[in-house]
């Protein structure tokens, strides 16, 4: 996500009652079910309510075999 993003870190503000998505959205990623997100360290859905100070974790899962 780093290289959408282009840097590491992002603060965003939303207004109260903003969700997971809305915080993907404001960042300008993709809302595509290979992208995770930890909230607060915890895998957290889309629907998942924010609160003050929340951090977010965006990544995609790197597989192999």
């Amino acid at each position: 996500m780093r290289q959408i993003l282009g840097r590491r870190e992002l603060e965003i503000e939303l207004p109260a009652g903003a969700t997971v998505a809305d915080a993907l959205r404001a960042a300008g990623l993709p809302n595509r079910v290979d992208v995770w997100v930890l909230l607060d360290g915890v895998r957290a859905g889309r629907e998942a309510p924010l609160s003050e100070g929340a951090v977010l974790d965006f990544f995609q899962p790197v597989g192999g075999g």
